[in-house]
C-alpha cells in the first residue's frame, strides 16, 4: 500500500509540474508587447475578453462534436475552421494597436490560403463532400472588415453555411447532427459578435502606421492563448481529481472486494448435483402492424423538410398523394423546400424561394414562381419541375436562376417559361431529362419546345487530346 501511495504522489507531483509551466506558456503567450503602441488599449482589452467569453464557449463544444464524430478529415477541417475565427481576435488586437491601412489584402490572404486548403479536401472521401463544403462556405464571413454594412453581409453570408449543412442534417446520424449544430453555433456567435460591435471595431483605434507588421506579430497568438488555457484547465481537472481520490482512499481500495475466511471449502459437502436444462417454448411469428404515420413537415434552418414515409417491418417504405401549398408569410426569399423519400406529391410555392431540392422521390411535381438559387433532383423517378412567369419587377432575379442540377435520376420534366431560359441544367448519371420553353417571341398560343438533353457522347482523340461531342436530341 505505502509503494502504491508513494506512486500516486509521484503522479501528483509531476500534475503540479505540468500545471506550472502550463501556467508559465500562458504567461508568455498573454504578456503585452513592448513593441507595439498601446492605441486604445482598454477598448482593445474589453473587446478580447468579450470575444473569450462568447466565442471560446463555443469552439469547445465544436471540439467536442468533432471528436465524437471521428475522423481525420473531420478533424482537420474543424480545427482548420477554429484557428482562422481564432485569428479574427488577432484582427481585433491589431485594429486596436493600428491605424487603418489603404490596402487590406494582407489581412485577407490568410483566410484565402485557409478557405483553399478547405476545398483541396472535397474530394478526399466522397461521404464526407457535404462536410467539407459547409465550412468552405463559412470562410466567407471572414472578410467582415472589409465591408461598408457588416451586419447585411455576415447575415447573407451565414445563410449560405445552411445549404450544405442541410444535406449533412439529412444524414439523420445523431453524431453528424451535433456537429453541423456546434459549427453552425460557433459562426452565428461569432456574427452576432462582430454585428453587435462593428461600430466600435471598425473604427481602428491604434497608432501604429504599418498595420500589416502589427497584425504579423499578432498573428497565432489568440490561438495560443486559447490552447494554453485550456492546457491549464485539463491539468487543473486531473489535479483536483487525483487529489480528491488520494484523500478517499478510492484509488487504492476500489477494486478490493471482501471474501469471507474458508467460504470456498462451504457447501462442497456432497456430490455435485447437475443444473436441469431449462425448456424455451418456441417462438411464434408476430403478426405484421402496419403503421401508418401523418406526413411530416418540419422547418429548420430556413428550410421545409417535407418527408412522407411508413414504417412496417422496421423498413420504410414511401407513400402519400398529398398536395402541399406554401404561401403569404410563408416563403420567403431565403426560404428552402425540401422533398425527401416522396410519392405522388404536388409542391405549390406561391412566391420567391432560395432552393428546392427533391431526393429519393416517385412522381413528384414541384411548381413554384421563382427559385433563387438551385433546383437539384437526386435520385429521382419521375419529378416535373415548373418556374413560372413572373411580374417584371421580378425579371432580375429570375435572369440570376444560376442551375438544375439533375444527378442519378429518371423522367426528369423541366418547364422554364421566358424570364427562367437563362438558366443552366447540369445532368449527371441521369435518363429522360427533358426541357420545356416557349419560343423567342412567341404568343399564348404558339406550342413549346420540348427537347430532351442528350445523353449519348461522341469522343474521339485529336493531337493527343480528347475531343467529346454529344449528339444532339430531337423535339
Amino acid at each position: 500500500m505505502e509503494s502504491r501511495l508513494e506512486q500516486l504522489l509521484n503522479k501528483f507531483e509531476a500534475l503540479v509540474n505540468r500545471f506550472e509551466n502550463a501556467q508559465g506558456g500562458q504567461s508568455d503567450s498573454t504578456a503585452p508587447q513592448t513593441s507595439a503602441p498601446a492605441g486604445n488599449a482598454s477598448s482593445g482589452t474589453k473587446l478580447t475578453k468579450e470575444f473569450d467569453a462568447e466565442i471560446n464557449p463555443k469552439i469547445k463544444l465544436l471540439e467536442e462534436a468533432s471528436a465524437k464524430l471521428g475522423g481525420e478529415l473531420i478533424k482537420t477541417i474543424t480545427d482548420k475552421y477554429i484557428s482562422t475565427v481564432l485569428q479574427q481576435r488577432d484582427i481585433l488586437v491589431t485594429m486596436s494597436q493600428a491605424a487603418k491601412p489603404a490596402n487590406l489584402q494582407f489581412l485577407i490572404k490568410p483566410v484565402s490560403n485557409a478557405k483553399n486548403d478547405i476545398k483541396a479536401l472535397k474530394n478526399k472521401d466522397p461521404k464526407l463532400g457535404n462536410h467539407v463544403q459547409t465550412v468552405a462556405d463559412g470562410f466567407d464571413l471572414f472578410a467582415w472588415f472589409a465591408q461598408t454594412d457588416v451586419k447585411e453581409f455576415l447575415d447573407e453570408n451565414l445563410k449560405n453555411i445552411d445549404f450544405y449543412g442541410f444535406k449533412v442534417l439529412q444524414l439523420k446520424q445523431e453524431n453528424d447532427s451535433a456537429w453541423q449544430k456546434a459549427y453552425k453555433e460557433l459562426a452565428k456567435t461569432f456574427c452576432d459578435f462582430v454585428s453587435t460591435n462593428a461600430d466600435t471595431i471598425l473604427n481602428w483605434t491604434g497608432n501604429d502606421a504599418n498595420a500589416e507588421d502589427v497584425f504579423n506579430a499578432q498573428l497565432g497568438k489568440s490561438e495560443a492563448i486559447f490552447r494554453g488555457k485550456g492546457q491549464v484547465e485539463e491539468v487543473k481537472n486531473q489535479a483536483v481529481n487525483l487529489l480528491a481520490d488520494i484523500q478517499g482512499g478510492k484509488t487504492m481500495n476500489q477494486n478490493l472486494v471482501h471474501v469471507e475466511r474458508n467460504a470456498h471449502k462451504k457447501g462442497a459437502d456432497g456430490p455435485l448435483q447437475p443444473i436441469p436444462k431449462k425448456e424455451i417454448a418456441p417462438k411464434t411469428a408476430a403478426a405484421k402492424v402496419e403503421v401508418k404515420k401523418d406526413p411530416k413537415t418540419e422547418f429548420t434552418m430556413n428550410t421545409y423538410y417535407i418527408v412522407r414515409s411508413i414504417h412496417q417491418n422496421h423498413k420504410q417504405q414511401n407513400y402519400g398523394k398529398e398536395t402541399l401549398k406554401y404561401e403569404g408569410e410563408q416563403v420567403e426569399s431565403n426560404y428552402g423546400f425540401a422533398l425527401i423519400k416522396c410519392k405522388d406529391t404536388t409542391l405549390l410555392v406561391d412566391g420567391k424561394c432560395k432552393n428546392i431540392m427533391l431526393e429519393n422521390c416517385q412522381n413528384v411535381r414541384v411548381i413554384v414562381d421563382s427559385c433563387l438559387s438551385i433546383a437539384e433532383v437526386i435520385n429521382c423517378q419521375k419529378a416535373t419541375i415548373t418556374i413560372k412567369n413572373q411580374q417584371l419587377d421580378c425579371l432580375q432575379f429570375l435572369s440570376r436562376i444560376p442551375q438544375f442540377s439533375v444527378e442519378r435520376s429518371q423522367g426528369v420534366q423541366i418547364y422554364l417559361f421566358e424570364p427562367a431560359k437563362n438558366c443552366k441544367v447540369h445532368t449527371t448519371c441521369s435518363q429522360s431529362v427533358v426541357l420545356h420553353y416557349p419560343k423567342i417571341n412567341g404568343t399564348e398560343d404558339d406550342e413549346w419546345f420540348d427537347i430532351g438533353i442528350a445523353e449519348t457522347f461522341v469522343t474521339a482523340i485529336k493531337d493527343d487530346r480528347l475531343i467529346t461531342q454529344a449528339l444532339e436530341s430531337v423535339e
